[in-house]
């Protein structure tokens, strides 16, 4: 990728988070957006938490509660994405 074409990238994604008329589909274009919004070679499911803990933690403190918990955001993009969860809900 181009050096910002992750950027463009992850707000595409987010957008049509909001344009997704289903609940489960927009869930993991906002998963989508999360992972996508820093360019890293890190492990996927870390850098969901990262970037998520980052972005809206208020404090250390609170970026590290954020850090622990969103392993079950994750985890239910997951179950979406491989078809654990009927999308069609």
């Amino acid at each position: 990728m181009e050096s910002h074409d992750y950027i463009k990238s992850a707000m595409e994604f987010y957008v049509a988070g909001w344009q997704e008329n289903n609940p489960l589909m927009a869930f993991v274009c906002f998963c989508i957006a999360m992972e996508g919004i820093v360019s890293s070679d890190e492990q996927l499911t870390f850098r969901f938490r990262r970037n998520l803990a980052v972005l809206i933690g208020e404090s250390a403190f609170f970026s590290k509660i954020i850090l622990k918990n969103a392993k079950n955001l994750y985890d239910m993009r997951s179950k979406i994405v491989h078809s654990a969860l009927d999308r069609n809900t």
